[in-house]
């Protein structure tokens, strides 16, 4: 397996932008035996771009705080977590539930496991009765998290959903570099650069040049729920990039930086960004209008004693606001939003979405195994994490960075 460098030309293809002048750490290599590496179980998300059989993946996520309303609106509340607990169900450890309020969609009483509501005492002490190994599935994570150190000291056996993959899933600079590694995984990928937060006037003719598009897509590396998202033609990108890295005060870029997604960008303090060819799904045809979608998929994975299993959730589509025939601004158009009372979701055909699950059913176990050989390997964790000015792994759990 080849080794990723952090600090070198493995940031993007064919690029010259580098990380800091640190001593590089490879990413670590998967031993010649998964069995040594340690169980987990993940519930993931993918959202991605399909066309002509071609899976684009844009991001990675955790399903644990992904509301799937638009899989709701189509198929009903907790059909994933419906599908999710039949998954819990099948592992050869019992399942521990901490989730609140009681309407959240994760509740299925026809389900068997110990739940732990949320008290105004620590979590970890609803657990002292928890002798034998299991899974604790924290639908909100966060508030869990901040007790991770007293949970995993005080029980050993007690394994965290997304433990192995959380700590790269939402970042999205660590996830492309899953994929920068494999050159069949990296195929899984749009074109990206992971630039630093420095503008010179040369920056978007370098990007351009050697990672040539029609449009391009600059996302910061860890917020959420699309914030600070900005969709561009390859003509503004220089425009784009300037304005968001030298915040210009004249009055008229004054107005815009008020506005999101710029305003996202006015208190953004990562030292890197990335900039990705913008990567667009076959039209669909919703209420009569063709749309540019997005879909989301949920899945499990799980690693007990060598053996990677990945199960499906389920798959939608998510929409921009504005149909493709629309008049509307790029993000309009392109970006894909989930709003309650709007159409903002359409369903996969069955050939479409085995297409899907095959192509991941082929590629999610290779990068869920190096998370995990990663993850546990905490030299490489909080290096790599300080190179990319992150601070150490434990800053997420005080957060909702998700």
């Amino acid at each position: 397996m080849r080794v990723l460098l952090l600090v070198i030309t493995l940031l993007s293809v064919g690029s010259n932008i580098c990380l800091p002048a640190q001593r590089p750490l490879p990413f670590p290599a998967l031993p010649r035996s998964t069995q040594t590496l340690p169980p987990d179980v993940s519930f993931c998300i993918v959202d991605g771009k399909f066309k002509n059989g071609t899976l684009k993946i844009c991001e990675m996520g955790q399903g644990v705080v992904s509301g799937f309303l638009g899989h709701q609106r189509l198929f009903g509340i907790g059909s994933i977590w419906e599908n999710a607990w039949k998954f819990f169900a099948k592992l050869p450890i019992n399942t521990i539930c901490h989730t609140h309020p009681k309407t959240h969609p994760a509740r299925k009483d026809h389900f068997a496991f110990y739940e732990i509501e949320r008290l105004k005492i620590p979590i970890y002490t609803t657990l002292q009765n928890i002798q034998q190994p299991a899974l604790l599935v924290a639908t909100e994570p966060f508030a869990l998290f901040k007790h991770y150190d007293i949970i995993t000291q005080r029980y050993p056996n007690l394994m965290i959903l997304d433990d192995a993959t959380k700590p790269f899933v939402l970042n999205k600079i660590l996830t492309h570099l899953f994929f920068a590694d494999d050159p069949e995984l990296e195929k899984l990928r749009p074109q990206c650069k992971i630039v630093p937060r420095i503008y010179s006037p040369t920056l978007a003719r370098e990007i351009t040049d050697t990672m040539p598009a029609q449009r391009y897509v600059i996302k910061p590396m860890n917020a959420i729920k699309g914030k600070g998202i900005i969709f561009v033609e390859k003509k503004h990108l220089d425009n784009a990039l300037n304005l968001i890295l030298t915040k210009p005060q004249h009055a008229r870029f004054k107005k815009r930086l008020q506005q999101e997604p710029f305003k996202f960008w006015t208190e953004y303090t990562k030292p890197f960004f990335l900039v990705e060819s913008y990567e667009a799904s076959a039209p669909i045809i919703s209420n009569n209008k063709p749309y540019d979608p997005t879909m989301r998929i949920a899945f499990g994975l799980s690693h007990f004693n060598g053996t990677v299993n990945i199960e499906f959730f389920g798959a939608y589509w998510k929409l921009p606001s504005k149909a493709l025939d629309e008049t509307g601004s790029l993000e309009e158009k392109f970006k894909s939003r989930i709003k309650p009372g709007t159409v903002c979701s359409a369903r996969v055909d069955l050939q479409t979405y085995e297409q899907i699950k095959q192509i991941l059913s082929a590629s999610m176990p290779t990068v869920y195994l190096k998370m995990i050989a990663a993850r546990y390997n905490y030299e490489f964790l909080n290096t790599t994490r300080r190179q990319l000015g992150l601070g150490p792994y434990a800053d997420d759990f005080s957060t909702n960075d998700a």
